[in-house]
């Protein structure tokens, strides 16, 4: 997955840069490796980060921190936007929802759908400072 992440940051650098935010990687300590389809788990991981380069657009932080645990890759990306408020929380995975004037709502619909595809959850945490989104597959035998 650390490869995943790298090339996901590889393709916001220049719109992190324009935004003023700055982009962490909190690399594991040893090499965690999932089954799966490469473009389709980058398309996810994609979305999500797209989702939270648009709650900053006058600066901040995304982080991704990948660790393993039980058998599982877990991957974490926040960032230090205003948040999901509380009401709409529970609807953000749904198709064609969106808070944006311009939004199709397709980005966590699809995130979503495509880590579950690959026996893995995708969860949003508790309202706090920013939001963070916890990715967790299984990690290949």
């Amino acid at each position: 997955l650390d490869s995943l992440v790298d090339a996901v940051m590889a393709s916001v650098r220049r719109r992190a840069q324009r935004q003023s935010v700055t982009l962490t990687f909190v690399r594991p300590s040893m090499l965690v490796e999932v089954m799966g389809d490469a473009d389709e788990l980058r398309l996810a991981l994609f979305n999500v980060t797209i989702n939270g380069l648009e709650a900053m657009e006058n600066g901040g932080e995304l982080t991704f921190d990948l660790t393993a645990e039980d058998r599982h890759a877990l991957l974490a990306v926040s960032d230090t936007g205003a948040g999901i408020p509380v009401d709409i929380r529970p609807r953000v995975w749904d198709l064609f929802f969106s808070t944006k004037p311009q939004g199709l709502g397709l980005g966590l619909h699809v995130a979503r759908s495509v880590i579950a595809s690959h026996g893995g959850t995708v969860a949003l945490d508790p309202p706090g400072t920013g939001v963070t989104f916890r990715m967790r597959l299984p990690l290949a035998n």
